[in-house]
């Protein structure tokens, strides 16, 4: 990550977090799921955490990683414990790669997050970005130029292949920034799903993610190992600076 000092999420209630409508900017603390990670930083779980199960495994603590180190996240299998779960996701530095999903859509995520002299100097709001490949539409890309015309996505970051075959393009799936993490699938304008913030005394201080509408279970298992990933590197500088708090 950039820089030594963590990146501070926003301070919504500390019960939950605010449900966020684009249409109508109230806030609506009725959310589907609030989540958070156990002070081992092995464990997610809802809250209110003393009391729940857990809903995921991390095959190694997220206190303490490197860029050489990886993480499998596990799906919790009701409560058989960690030895039963299930393997759903590879996570790393920048990395997130899927272990069980048939999906053709989460077979390769491209993980982007911003930087720059801005960012570092906390100018420049800090954007993760998950995306996938995914093929061009009609009118699209080199077909849009054939037609006299300069329709859909031409630039050569976003189109692949379109020498041989046809030609394909990245797609966001989820996108982070302001504590908010906004979905690109199936609605390209875009929903706001989820929220995350600095936890309370409820969690130990443990960030929290307060996910606004029920999601199949492969799009839940994605967006909570997104989620993961964003803390890869300052979860460990988050739990040391509460520690000095204290």
């Amino acid at each position: 990550m950039d820089g030594s000092d963590t990146h501070a999420l926003p301070t919504y209630d500390r019960n939950v977090a605010p449900r966020y409508d684009p249409n109508t900017s109230t806030a609506n603390p009725a959310g589907w799921m609030t989540i958070t990670i156990d002070p081992t930083g092995m464990v997610v779980k809802k809250l209110p955490a003393s009391d729940s199960a857990p809903l995921y495994y991390l095959s190694k603590t997220l206190l303490h990683v490197n860029m050489g180190t990886s993480i499998h996240v596990k799906r919790a299998a009701g409560d058989a414990g960690a030895d039963s779960s299930l393997d759903v996701w590879a996570i790393g530095d920048h990395y997130i790669a899927p272990t069980h999903t048939h999906r053709k859509l989460f077979k390769e995520i491209l993980v982007a997050r911003s930087h720059g002299l801005f960012v570092w100097a906390r100018l420049r709001e800090i954007v993760w970005d998950f995306s996938t490949r995914v093929a061009l539409k009609k009118g699209e890309g080199m077909d849009g130029l054939k037609a006299g015309g300069s329709t859909g996505l031409t630039d050569p970051v976003y189109l692949i292949g379109t020498a041989n075959g046809p030609g394909t393009r990245r797609k966001t799936l989820f996108q982070s920034l302001s504590g908010k993490w906004i979905c690109y699938e199936p609605n390209e304008e875009g929903e706001t799903i989820a929220l995350e913030r600095e936890g309370g005394a409820e969690c130990a201080g443990m960030p929290v993610l307060s996910i606004q509408r029920e999601l199949d279970q492969d799009m839940l298992d994605f967006l909570i190992s997104a989620w993961l990933v964003t803390l890869w590197g300052e979860l460990g500088k988050r739990v040391r600076r509460l520690s000095k708090g204290r």
